[in-house]
């Protein structure tokens, strides 16, 4: 990952690159046009800064929006299992036919509300992750061995969120169970990579 310069960096930066143009103007001059380069690179820097931040609120809302979705996917996949298994009492035939396609829907709302939260966990994990920097060196070991356990973790839940492309009636609270253990621990996870990370 590309560590932004700071602001006095950027301004250094731009005042040593302009430098040698400057040398032929006098020591005024200088002044004025290193006054100027400042400026600009504050005004770019303050700029890049505030569409950062309104991109980050963009995905927020997004994410918000995303869970109010799944969530209401959930409800009516269960509602329509509920519906499918009352008019299954009519035909074994058609009762199978029902039941595959609340199945589909089932597992079409737990997958879509497990991206939902390991997607929310990834985004709370990238912006500690932004910080690492911040982390003094002594804690450094135990920050890298928490990264090591997340991406394992990160693996499992991928298997995890697949194994309801293949879950039965049978299998599915069992896949859904081991689903929120992993969650739980990358949770977890994520919060004590929080604590290693001073003000985060």
């Amino acid at each position: 990952m590309i560590k932004p310069l700071g602001r006095s960096k950027v301004a250094v930066a731009a005042a040593l690159g302009l430098g040698v143009a400057l040398l032929g103007c006098n020591e005024e001059e200088h002044k004025k046009q290193l006054a100027d380069l400042q400026a600009q690179a504050d005004k770019r820097l303050e700029e890049v800064e505030k569409a950062g931040k309104e991109r980050v609120a963009e995905l927020e809302k997004q994410i918000e929006s995303l869970k109010g979705e799944v969530a209401a996917a959930a409800e009516k996949a269960k509602a329509d299992a509920d519906e499918a298994a009352s008019k299954a009492q009519a035909s074994v035939e058609e009762a199978e036919k029902e039941t595959e396609k609340a199945l589909e829907r089932a597992r079409i709302a737990y997958k879509g509300e497990a991206k939902a939260r390991y997607q929310a966990l990834n985004n709370d994990l990238a912006k500690l992750t932004a910080q690492a920097r911040k982390i003094p060196a002594k804690s450094k070991p135990a920050y890298d061995k928490l990264i090591k356990n997340i991406l394992a973790l990160q693996k499992d839940i991928s298997k995890d969120i697949a194994a309801y492309d293949k879950a039965t009636l049978e299998t599915l609270t069992a896949t859904k169970r081991k689903l929120d253990v992993d969650l739980a621990k990358y949770k977890q996870h994520v919060r004590a990579v929080k604590a290693k990370v001073p003000g985060a």
